[in-house]
């Protein structure tokens, strides 16, 4: 063997790492026991004194109508709200699972905005 193939074994070896799946079951009884005791009316923070802060965005998609003469406009956005749950914490290297999703977690209260801008 020359020594080049041998080098470049040597340097694809060394970049192989170990994989390791986890299993469907793995994230039921992850999922089941993040959620065992959790409240959707429960702020998700540990200390309930503390301020839960959420990231806000919204995108305009589309601008519907116009109305120059009322000064109305009718729009089309999606808003994005994003905060940590700390009552959803969990060891991502110990588990090897990095994301879970849920449908049944703490959802801050929305409310519809008018808005008029001068």
């Amino acid at each position: 063997m020359s020594k080049a193939v041998i080098v470049i074994l040597c340097v694809s070896l060394a970049g192989i790492q170990a994989v390791h799946g986890v299993s469907v079951a793995d994230y039921k009884e992850l999922r089941e026991r993040l959620l065992a005791n959790y409240s959707t009316s429960v702020r998700p923070v540990l200390d309930q004194d503390y301020t839960l802060f959420v990231y806000v965005a919204i995108y305009l998609a589309d601008i519907n109508e116009v109305d120059v003469v009322r000064q109305n406009m009718l729009t089309t956005a999606y808003l994005e709200l994003e905060w940590k749950d700390e009552l959803l914490q969990w060891d991502e290297k110990s588990t090897g699972i990095y994301d879970l999703y849920f449908k049944q977690v703490y959802m801050n209260s929305l409310f519809g905005l008018t808005a008029k801008l001068l």
